[in-house]
């Protein structure tokens, strides 16, 4: 594994011998039937993509219930 691990990343992801995957979190949009429809690097960006001027709303609603806009949003832990 480390060994595959080395061919994909080279150096970078190993401290020593041991190696730490990178892993980046991306917003993802969801159907209500729990279908991804998209990814984002953030809220804004997301917002963006529907339209809005402000991210405020669809943070909130991240924090909350996780619903907005009438999709369902999640965070994607995306290993690099």
């Amino acid at each position: 594994m480390l060994q595959k691990a080395y061919n994909e990343h080279g150096r970078s992801g190993f401290y020593g011998d041991v190696y730490i995957p990178v892993v980046k979190r991306f917003l993802g949009k969801y159907s209500e039937d729990g279908d991804l429809l998209g990814t984002y690097v953030d809220a804004a960006a997301a917002a963006k993509d529907l339209g809005k001027k402000s991210s405020k709303h669809l943070e909130r609603e991240i924090k909350g219930d996780g619903k907005a806009y009438g999709f369902v949003w999640k965070f994607v832990d995306v290993e690099d």
